[in-house]
């Protein structure tokens, strides 16, 4: 559970740099490449976190127990 929370913390403060900024909108061709560059960065460490990797794959490895457990009649309207 701890790592879930530190995942989301991570998020959480990734969402804040992008949206709780006190310098506005950049103004000027230079501002606004250093704002992409810091955009793509950020991606990259969201992309790239151990944490977010490990959650997606335990997430996928979940769904798929759950999907061999339910079996092939598991989408028809009598199993519903």
């Amino acid at each position: 559970m701890s790592g879930c929370r530190s995942a989301a913390r991570f998020l959480l403060a990734s969402i804040e740099e992008f949206t709780g900024g006190t310098a506005g909108e950049p103004q000027g061709a230079e501002a606004i490449g250093d704002t992409m560059d810091m955009v793509q960065r950020r991606h990259k460490d969201v992309y790239e976190d151990k944490r977010l990797a490990g959650l997606h794959n335990e997430g996928s490895g979940i769904l798929k127990q759950l999907e061999e457990e339910q079996g092939p009649h598991a989408h028809t309207e009598d199993y519903k």
